[in-house]
């Protein structure tokens, strides 16, 4: 009899304690597949920011995103002028809308920063320039197109940002 009784339990722990936690695990199992495979997956999630592209033009690739000073959309801001550099310790200036048509650029004082790439719209006029900053003064960059003025960026890159 003793052992009609104990054929319910083994060890203290009922049987349908153990049909339970099988069952909850069998629920579980296709979770914890996923979790585990998508630790592993080739796929993966990041924070990085997308790549810099312009007119199919790559300007940066770097993880932390680039800071892209677009003077030629409606509203732009220039009243704070441009005090550090993005990645790369560059200052990139967006001078037209499209791709098609670009605008020209005047950067006084000329010796202030040094212009390293251009993205050259359909008409060979600019679309970005990117500025190395050669020297810490204030500068004005001003971009025209047909006579008119497209917009304009202050820059006064402090010296420790060189």
């Amino acid at each position: 009899m003793a052992a009609a009784a104990n054929q319910g339990e083994a060890n203290g722990v009922s049987v349908r304690t153990h049909r339970a936690s099988l069952r909850a695990l069998a629920l579980l199992a296709p979770s914890l597949a996923i979790v585990v495979a998508s630790c592993g997956s080739a796929a993966r999630v990041s924070s990085a920011a997308p790549p810099t592209v312009v007119c199919g033009t790559l300007l940066s690739s770097s993880p932390a995103g680039a800071v892209v000073y677009d003077i030629a959309a409606p509203g732009f801001n220039d009243r704070q002028p441009v005090t550090a550099p993005t990645t790369g310790g560059v200052v990139i200036v967006r001078v037209a809308p499209g791709c098609s048509a670009g605008s020209t650029v005047r950067l006084s004082p000329a010796d202030a920063f040094r212009i390293v790439r251009r993205v050259r719209a359909r008409d060979g006029r600019l679309v970005v320039v990117v500025l190395k900053p050669v020297r810490s003064a204030p500068a004005v960059l001003t971009a025209e197109r047909d006579g008119r003025t497209v917009g304009t960026l202050r820059l006064d890159i402090a010296k420790a940002n060189l």
